[in-house]
């Protein structure tokens, strides 16, 4: 199926956007002839004023935070804080925080397992991809190599072409968005499984965190993020003449999913940056 045919499907179901290959967004172009740029947060992803109360709540347990200060003393509270942050804001099932901790008792180095699982849970990694991540960058490679090995050995997701009639009659289940059919599918795919044996989940009514941890895929997201991008700002950046409007918008896609200016991560792409690449420079910003 070529991607005209995938766009005009995701429209049918109401999902305005594409399908990343590492990390999955929404997105719409707007034209509402003001100019604005959308706002995209500079830095790391915000934490909500509940997050920060969820953050300050997290108990570890004092075995695992022996370990971490043990394993770098000069660096301990930054790496347990780290950590911290991440089990709030990726909303991590309990399975996965087990996984981590016990790669921690094993040896692996809390910034790697991290990085790991922040590029696992942007791609729907299953259970097991975690330690074989770790284990790569202890053997020596860069995170940039692992990221493009694992992208390469995955592929690119393409939404499927459901049976006529199918879409509409699960948008016509009160419990079930456009989203839960896309999240779905993107499941299903990496599983292997067909799309009915997980779709049914949701339609039971048990949450994507719930699933997820049964199934052992490191995601607990109901919800595909957005991020608007109004043609004035595909004009401005194609004016250069170096990237093409897809190009523009993955740009805006990895800027809202790592926390960046937009301009921040074009100038990168201009650069000659592979996604890769600028995941594994932010995630390394934020945990080394």
């Amino acid at each position: 199926m070529n991607r005209k045919k995938v766009s005009r499907l995701i429209m049918a179901i109401m999902l305005i956007g594409i399908v990343l290959q590492t990390g999955f967004i929404s997105y719409s172009i707007i034209d509402n002839g003001t100019g604005e740029e959308a706002q995209i947060t500079e830095g790391a992803p915000m934490i909500s004023e509940p997050e920060i109360r969820d953050i300050n709540n997290t108990k570890i347990s004092q075995e695992i935070l022996d370990i971490i200060k043990e394993a770098d003393t000069a660096n301990f509270e930054r790496n347990v804080s780290s950590y911290k942050k991440l089990l709030v804001r990726l909303n991590v099932q309990e399975v996965f925080k087990n996984e981590i901790e016990g790669l921690v008792k094993e040896g692996h180095i809390l910034p790697d397992i991290l990085i790991a699982y922040e590029f696992l849970n942007e791609n729907f990694g299953k259970q097991g991809e975690l330690e074989a991540l770790s284990t790569e960058k202890q053997s020596g490679k860069t995170w940039t190599q692992i990221f493009k090995t694992y992208s390469t050995a995955n592929g690119e997701f393409m939404p499927r072409a459901f049976e006529p009639g199918y879409l509409e009659m699960l948008m016509a289940e009160t419990n079930i968005t456009p989203d839960d059919i896309m999240i779905a599918d993107i499941i299903a795919d990496k599983l292997q499984r067909d799309y009915d044996q997980i779709i049914i989940e949701r339609l039971d009514g048990i949450s994507w965190k719930e699933v997820n941890g049964k199934l052992g895929i490191l995601s607990s997201i109901n919800y595909l993020p957005r991020v608007q991008v109004t043609n004035e700002q595909i004009e401005k950046y194609k004016s250069s003449g170096t990237l093409t409007e897809d190009k523009i918008v993955d740009a805006f896609v990895i800027a809202e999913k790592l926390g960046k200016t937009e301009k921040e991560i074009i100038d990168k792409m201009k650069a000659g940056y592979s996604r890769e690449r600028i995941y594994a420079e932010c995630y390394q910003e934020r945990y080394y």
